[in-house]
């Protein structure tokens, strides 16, 4: 079980981590959780990979620094499968977008960045603003303003 007694598989993490320092995580759509609103595989929440590609960037950050190789470089692989179909949604209730026209098309998306572990939190927006945009893109091409990454990345971090 997970945060407040949910399953789902939002939170059902698979983690591998090895002695050199690479880690995998796979993780399923929260999205596809029941009582969601949604049919499983139908949606994708607009601010979730925000979150969680910046909560995943920010601990590779503290990892390096915990390790004491701050100045590590960091090759940092995304992949979402599954996504074609779905259509984007956003239950935050301080996003004006109308979503209803922006569904996927193609079924993978994949993307990779490499960035020196230190300047990762400086450098967190725009890091996941490079790694989403394209993502967005293929829900019939879906451009967020440039503000939206750093605003969703601002309220992750005061909810922390």
């Amino acid at each position: 079980m997970a945060h407040g007694g949910q399953a789902g598989p939002g939170h059902a993490d698979f983690w591998r981590a090895t002695p050199e320092g690479q880690f995998f995580l796979l993780r399923g759509f929260q999205e596809d959780a029941r009582g969601e609103g949604h049919e499983p595989g139908t949606t994708l929440e607009l601010t979730t990979p925000v979150w969680r590609m910046g909560e995943i960037l920010l601990h590779a950050a503290s990892m390096a620094r915990q390790f004491e190789v701050p100045d590590a470089k960091v090759v940092f692989c995304v992949r979402w499968t599954r996504i074609g179909g779905r259509t984007l949604v956003s239950h935050a209730n301080h996003l004006w977008y109308d979503l209803e026209d922006y569904s996927a098309r193609q079924d993978v998306f994949q993307n990779q960045i490499t960035i020196q572990a230190d300047q990762i939190a400086d450098a967190l927006p725009e890091t996941v603003d490079q790694l989403l945009r394209p993502l967005y893109a293929l829900f019939n091409f879906f451009d967020p303003p440039q503000a939206f990454v750093a605003n969703e990345l601002a309220r992750m971090r005061d909810r922390r």
